[in-house]
């Protein structure tokens, strides 16, 4: 889909470009599916959405910011060929912790906190399957919410950290959200109850409901689901470190011992 953004001050557009998808690309066409406009005013920015809603902004980040989940979720409702969850999303050994979730639940802290540790990151914002149940990346910088304002932005490779570049399947569902003094205390829940949840936060799911729920199937059918309130972000990040390397290690004798079958057998 192509995007258009009108803008009439030019600091806007180093800001503009950084919150841009992944793989956007410029161009000159004069075709557009979106358009968006930022105007400034005496008071701050007047920003025009594409259903031509008129929306204020005191500065320019909370203008971009604006724009930014505007143009995301475009993308994510017009996309034919994946599927877009609300979701947090790292890789560790080979498979992905998807964590669902719309703003203010608190994914992205955990997102970074999972990296910070040494998984990969794949999003702090969407999880997007693919037909096999799959999850492809989608790094977007991570956006850090503050007390007193618009979302800090960090890159996870200005970080020093790891950025998925291919699709990997689903090895955790983590149904949580953070609570002040809560405490991270998962239990496992069933394949179909992560489902619900994660439908729940599928962009497409009413103009798609089949397509939606058949790539979320084969998205947990090897999956552990788990759900419980969390606290602090790093300990909950300990504790998921933990179950997914004890699941590794039980997939590895698991097809350790099916090779060792089939080579009896052949002998």
């Amino acid at each position: 889909m192509n995007v258009a953004i009108q803008v009439d001050d030019s600091a806007l557009l180093p800001l503009l470009e950084k919150i841009l998808p992944p793989l956007a690309v410029k161009t000159r066409s004069g075709k557009s599916d979106c358009r968006y406009a930022i105007q400034r005013t005496p008071r701050g920015f007047r920003v025009r959405l594409h259903d031509g809603r008129i929306v204020s902004a005191k500065n320019h980040a909370a203008a971009v910011d604006l724009i930014e989940g505007e143009i995301q979720l475009a993308v994510a409702a017009s996309c034919r060929k994946f599927i877009f969850v609300h979701a947090g999303v790292v890789a560790l050994d080979g498979c992905a912790i998807v964590i669902p979730g719309r703003s203010f639940s608190g994914k992205s802290t955990l997102v970074r906190a999972l990296i910070e540790r040494g998984a990969i990151y794949y999003s702090d914002e969407y999880a997007v399957v693919d037909a096999r149940g799959w999850v492809r990346p989608f790094p977007r910088p991570l956006s850090l919410r503050t007390a007193a304002g618009p979302a800090l932005r960090v890159d996870a490779q200005k970080l020093g950290k790891k950025v998925g570049v291919r699709a990997v399947p689903v090895g955790l569902v983590v149904l949580t959200r953070f609570q002040v003094g809560g405490r991270f205390q998962p239990r496992d829940v069933s394949p179909g109850q992560a489902v619900l949840e994660l439908f729940d936060n599928t962009v497409p799911a009413r103009r798609a409901p089949a397509q939606a729920l058949h790539c979320l199937h084969r998205a947990v059918r090897n999956a552990v689901c788990l759900k419980s309130p969390r606290g602090e972000a790093a300990r909950t990040a300990k504790i998921l470190f933990e179950r997914l390397n004890d699941l590794t290690k039980s997939g590895n004798q698991v097809r350790k011992k099916r090779a060792l079958t089939k080579a009896q057998k052949a002998v």
